[in-house]
C-alpha cells in the first residue's frame, strides 16, 4: 500500500511542506560543487531556478543541514553558497533525471547558460 510521506519545514513559527512524494517513488540525488568564483549569487541562482523550474519534477537542494526548494529564487539565496561550497541536489518526479543532467551541467560549467 502506498501513501503520502510530507516532511514539515519549520521556519519562523510557521510549519511548511518541504517534501511529498508517494512512498512507492523514486528519487535522484548528486553532490556538487559551487564552482564559478564569485559562488552561487544572484546571477547564476536565477539561472539555476530558471533551468529547474522547466521541469515537472520536485527540486530540493541540501546544504549545511538545510533543505530548500530550488525552484525558489529565494531558497537559494538563503543558502549564501560560495566558490567551493558542496550541496546535494536532490529530484523527484516524473523527468527527475533529465532535470538532474541538466542542473549538474550548470554547475559543471560555472552557470553559463547552456542549452
Amino acid at each position: 500500500i502506498s501513501f503520502p510521506v510530507i516532511i514539515i519545514y519549520w521556519f519562523q513559527t510557521q510549519f511548511y511542506p518541504l517534501w511529498v512524494w508517494q512512498t512507492d517513488c523514486y528519487m535522484v540525488s548528486k553532490k556538487v560543487v559551487v564552482r564559478n568564483e564569485s559562488g552561487l549569487h544572484a546571477r547564476p541562482a536565477s539561472i539555476l531556478v530558471k533551468v529547474a523550474s522547466g521541469f515537472k519534477s520536485e527540486f530540493i537542494i541540501r546544504m549545511y543541514g538545510y533543505n530548500v526548494n530550488g525552484k525558489s529564487i529565494l531558497g537559494v539565496m538563503t543558502l549564501a553558497a560560495e566558490s567551493g561550497a558542496q550541496m546535494e541536489l536532490i529530484l523527484e518526479g516524473p523527468d527527475e533525471q533529465e532535470a538532474l543532467d541538466r542542473i549538474v551541467r550548470l554547475f559543471e560549467n560555472k552557470f553559463q547558460d547552456i542549452n
